[in-house]
């Protein structure tokens, strides 16, 4: 069953929940960009269809004792802009918190607390340290079973 952020209050909720996303990390991303081609050579797609799902692990959950909270499942709909760092000279991957905020009409994730969307490019292509984020129309998320 997924959860819905419709507002501040659940989002307050999904922070308590998983210990303000300190000490986790990204596992996984399965994106869908709601593109197709049909069999006459159509083209159609639509922004409910184009979603990201981001996988998440924490190690405080193993710590307060709840490891049924150990996988976090973000699923974006209506995906508008994703920026997703891969691995980093000189950093951990672990994120000691996030931002997570409606931003005008949209729901915007960081994995840095510090994100700031007015001013999210970056000078350099790969300035270190970078930040990963999502901005989309809409947020669920779930806890979900470790994957071995």
């Amino acid at each position: 069953m997924w959860n819905q952020i419709n507002n501040q209050t659940d989002i307050v909720r999904l922070q308590s929940e998983y210990f303000r996303f300190h000490d986790s990390c990204i596992c996984s991303v399965v994106y869908q960009s709601g593109a197709s081609v049909d069999e006459s050579g159509s083209m159609s797609g639509t922004s409910k269809k184009c979603a990201l799902v981001i996988r998440l692990d924490s190690q405080m959950p193993l710590f307060h004792h709840q490891p049924d909270k150990k996988s976090l499942e973000l699923k974006f709909i209506g995906l508008r802009r994703m920026n997703l760092i891969g691995y980093q000279d000189n950093y951990f991957s672990d994120m000691l918190s996030c931002y997570l905020s409606f931003f005008k009409k949209y729901i915007v994730w960081s994995d840095d607390d510090g994100f700031d969307p007015e001013n999210y490019m970056e000078t350099e292509l790969l300035n270190e340290p970078m930040s990963s984020f999502v901005i989309a129309d809409r947020l669920e998320w779930r806890f979900v079973q470790q994957k071995s």
